[in-house]
């Protein structure tokens, strides 16, 4: 009897080694569980898509997106320049001149002169009832920005026109304005790009007349595109 009771006391103790193992490895399991649960991957998710925030809000700047200018400053200019100048929202215009959007798809006047150097203040006006938009650029530029408006959803083509910093939309009624400085003689539209506008006769041309090169050195500004697009450089003109 001494042997079989001494038999049991090992098997107990036995026993309880192993519950006791067994819950420590079922508590383990329990948290690892909890880290690896919905909480856990909320917060990786967050950071993923942080990062994915961040490389988009520093990467995606290319083109004319978040080049907008609210301000002045020459660094500001020099990130806005195309070949023909740049929006000086600060500047004192030299000359204004105002230009009308008609339902016809015209824009009055069709055609303009400016010098090359000067400071010219465009109040562009919607006369019709529908809304337009207008830019200034490159000939080149602006069949190629025409190309690229192609199938693109009126609310996103509206939205990318008014974030321009050489142009707008503007609503049935609805006046604004830019301020421009131009520095090269080049070929030059103001364009509507609204589905269908350009194509039935909405653009105008503007003649740049002289070469303001060296008032464009003076600003510090180089030949720094805002479009992506490759574009001709002005020719030079002896002694200036």
């Amino acid at each position: 009897m001494t042997t079989t009771c001494n038999t049991a006391r090992p098997r107990r103790v036995g026993a309880s080694i192993i519950a006791i193992a067994a819950g420590a490895l079922f508590a383990f399991s329990a948290q690892a569980l909890a880290m690896d649960g919905p909480g856990a991957k909320a917060g990786h998710g967050h950071g993923d898509k942080a990062s994915e925030t961040a490389e988009k809000g520093h990467g995606e700047s290319g083109g004319h997106d978040g080049m907008k200018m609210d301000g002045g400053g020459d660094h500001e200019h020099a990130a806005a320049q195309f070949s023909f100048g740049y929006p000086s929202p600060d500047a004192k215009p030299d000359r204004q001149i105002k230009i009308g959007a008609f339902d016809t798809m015209r824009f009055n006047p069709p055609k303009i002169d400016v010098d090359a150097g000067s400071v010219v203040e465009f109040v562009v006006t919607n006369n019709g009832k529908i809304a337009h938009a207008w830019s200034i650029d490159t000939v080149k530029e602006q069949a190629e920005h025409e190309d690229g408006m192609q199938n693109v959803e009126m609310a996103d083509m509206m939205g990318h026109m008014d974030s321009e910093p050489n142009g707008f939309v503007l609503q049935p009624g609805e006046t604004k304005t830019l301020i421009w400085t131009f520095t090269k003689g080049s070929d030059i539209q103001y364009a509507c790009h609204l589905p269908g506008h350009f194509p039935a006769g909405m653009h105008g041309m503007v003649n740049i007349k002289g070469d303001g090169g060296a008032k464009s050195a003076e600003h510090g500004h180089g030949e720094k595109k805002s479009h992506g697009h490759e574009k001709p450089k002005a020719k030079e003109h002896d002694g200036h």
